[in-house]
């Protein structure tokens, strides 16, 4: 797997530092709310984004590759809109 842009990385990070809610898209089409936890890399070896689901009680793991868009829920000063593939739409 490709690795994600520094950018785009520094995004995910800050979200997590920040605790900014947040509404994800995947590349399959699935979309979670709730907050990114920490960046890690699992059991497969693959860079993911730890996150907890404003529905669970434990984080899961989404690989950086199939993110595809992160809004923040509410106005936030460090971003509003970060896209890390294009649209397939």
């Amino acid at each position: 797997m490709k690795p994600i842009n520094c950018d785009l990385h520094d995004y995910l990070e800050i979200a997590c530092v920040y605790k900014i809610q947040v509404h994800l898209t995947l590349t399959n089409g699935e979309c979670y709310n709730g907050v990114p936890v920490a960046t890690r890399v699992n059991a497969q070896r693959e860079e993911c984004l730890q996150f907890l689901l404003d529905s669970g009680n434990e984080p899961i793991d989404i690989p950086f590759y199939m993110l595809e868009k992160m809004n923040a829920i509410a106005p936030s000063i460090h971003f509003s809109t970060v896209t890390f593939t294009e649209s397939h739409c």
